[in-house]
């Protein structure tokens, strides 16, 4: 009975063997592939110029201080080359037999491009809010408004935090409670600042009302 079990066994791992063999040489070839393919698209990205472009939304007060710097030069060509690892993974584990981690790899390979459109509208949310509050801060300022600063700051942490929840749902992150309370303070801060900005000026608006009146 042991001899029989012993020459099952070893039967068995000899059936399995090839295919253990091709998956790693599938794994090693696939792998030194993509670390060329990455090497060239990224020496292709900075020829373009990608990283300049990079710089406009680097620059822009809220990504510098929270210390992130986007440079396409090294992040695409990662992106792509852990892309094409996890298809290489797939193919692997699809060669010997592992069904469990190929439909993972696979779900997370389906996953990828939804996470990299969610990056892509993040980035350029943040590049339109902060275009966005440079016009209101330069509009209000032209008409010698004392809070430009600060009204064009909400401005932009309100079109930011709705840049957020559009690329978190794109991310397939369900964000409706999120949502609706993020909508309910803002509501109340807006209504706040409202108020309070109206009766701490009424006395000025008076004047200059009154002014008006008997300026002739």
């Amino acid at each position: 009975m042991i001899i029989n079990q012993l020459q099952s066994s070893f039967l068995m791992l000899f059936n399995v063997l090839p295919n253990i063999i091709g998956a790693l040489l599938v794994f090693f070839i696939g792998k030194f592939v993509s670390k060329i393919i990455s090497k060239l698209l990224q020496s292709l990205i900075e020829k373009i110029g990608l990283d300049s472009l990079a710089e406009k939304v680097n620059n822009i007060e809220f990504v510098r201080k929270s210390n992130i710097e986007l440079k396409p030069s090294k992040l695409i060509p990662i992106v792509i080359y852990y892309f094409m690892l996890l298809i290489i993974i797939m193919i692997a584990t699809d060669l010997i037999g592992v069904a469990s981690i190929t439909k993972l790899v696979s779900d997370l390979i389906n996953y990828i491009p939804q996470a990299i459109v969610a990056f892509i509208v993040l980035v350029m949310g943040v590049y339109f809010a902060d275009l966005l509050k440079t016009l209101v801060s330069t509009t209000l300022k032209s008409l010698g408004i004392a809070s430009a600063t600060t009204l064009s700051n909400i401005v932009f942490y309100f079109v930011l935090i709705n840049v957020l929840l559009i690329s978190l749902k794109q991310a397939g992150i369900a964000t409706d409670f999120l949502a609706n309370n993020i909508t309910s303070i803002i509501i109340g801060i807006v209504i706040a600042f409202a108020i309070g900005y109206g009766l701490a000026s009424k006395d000025i608006i008076s004047s200059y009302l009154a002014s008006i009146y008997l300026k002739d």
